[in-house]
């Protein structure tokens, strides 16, 4: 930690900065640059393109149909994801889930902490 990760205040409490806010257009422009350069997705299509297409099939058709598919469903499929994560960010938020999570978390860490000398300590004897 440097001196300009955070500043100290009077009451010895810490002050940490806030991560600098990403701007939606930085944010979606670096999702499709991502996307566009990702080989895997062009690799894909040409893997399945073939077993649903057959000679007598206008390319250009099928592309724009099986494309847009494909690009229907992971939008579905993503807008599902941010819903149940907003969701999720929410319940989360909730102080007793805090709570909660930090007192299941110490009785997992102090039963681990009995586990290992329960187990080491015969060995010690």
């Amino acid at each position: 930690r440097t001196d300009d990760d955070a500043a100290v205040g009077p009451s010895g409490a810490v002050a940490v900065a806030a991560p600098p806010r990403i701007r939606n257009r930085t944010a979606l422009l670096a999702g499709v640059t991502t996307c566009l350069t990702n080989p895997k997705t062009g690799l894909f299509f040409i893997a399945l393109f073939p077993q649903f297409t057959s000679a007598e099939m206008s390319v250009p058709q099928v592309t724009f149909a099986l494309g847009g598919t494909v690009a229907l469903c992971i939008f579905l499929y993503l807008i599902a994801v941010v819903v149940l994560a907003d969701a999720a960010r929410r319940w989360l938020a909730r102080p007793a889930v805090t709570h909660g999570i930090q007192a299941v978390s110490g009785a997992v860490l102090g039963g681990l902490g009995v586990y290992m000398v329960a187990t080491a300590l015969p060995q010690l004897i």
